[in-house]
């Protein structure tokens, strides 16, 4: 009896945490947008938030959700093993069968964890992908304001509406990206980057903005801002 009182303790947790999961999901896929959705609807790149998390953090909630859905998967296995190993018995009578059929299971489910160790992204053509946005973007006077002049915190702010914006549109910067990564994706030094949001130098360039963020006031249309006059610059 205590054993079928636990059972369906963990069933209930199971059901509750597979709902959160699929919430989370659908308040990443329409609620939080990714930066070029925001671009499509709002023609900038506005910071979304709920309850103080931003995209990036309700991602690695995500993530969280689905270790505690996998262990309590792990428990409610666990006990119900015989009544598993009963079914599966009779389902499959070929020993040698059940042997292979459960190899193959367990092989498809590690490949399907591990897999991301192994690849390796393509990067797209940020070209095309401009092109598609700057159909939507209207366009604006090529005044921009200095970015020297202005604290990182207001820079692009409220009018990136009127500056060019089908040209930032082919920037699409994330939270979860690295200084790394989006120093080698933009071609502009880590270092600049550092600079211009008033970032210690010694920071690790492996560090992730939406990190970084929370500690040094910035938005990811100020690290747009940023590449985008860096760019310009070097035309």
């Amino acid at each position: 009896m205590k054993k079928a009182k636990l059972n369906l303790v963990i069933d209930v947790i199971m059901l509750v945490v597979m709902m959160a999961l699929i919430g989370v999901g659908l308040l990443n896929r329409y609620v939080l947008l990714t930066g070029q959705q925001k671009w499509e609807k709002y023609g900038e790149n506005p910071e979304f938030y709920l309850w103080g998390f931003d995209r990036h953090d309700w991602n690695y909630i995500h993530f969280i959700l689905g270790l505690i859905l996998f262990g309590l998967l792990v428990f409610h296995i666990w006990f119900h093993w015989k009544l598993i190993l009963n079914i599966y018995k009779n389902l499959i009578k070929s020993k040698t069968t059940r042997v292979f059929s459960g190899f193959a299971l367990v092989l498809v489910s590690l490949l399907f964890v591990a897999f991301p160790i192994f690849i390796e992204p393509k990067i797209g053509d940020m070209a095309n992908k401009g092109e598609r946005h700057s159909q939507e973007a209207s366009n604006s006077n090529d005044n921009i304001i200095d970015n020297d002049q202005v604290h990182p915190s207001q820079q692009y702010e409220g009018s990136n509406k009127d500056r060019h914006r089908d040209n930032l549109s082919n920037i699409d910067i994330e939270g979860s990206m690295t200084l790394l990564q989006v120093a080698t994706k933009y071609n502009v030094p880590a270092d600049h980057i550092k600079n211009k949001l008033n970032i210690p130098l010694s920071t690790s360039d492996n560090e992730r903005l939406g990190r970084l963020k929370r500690t040094y006031s910035f938005t990811m249309s100020n690290v747009e801002g940023i590449i985008f006059i860096y760019q310009k610059d070097k035309q």
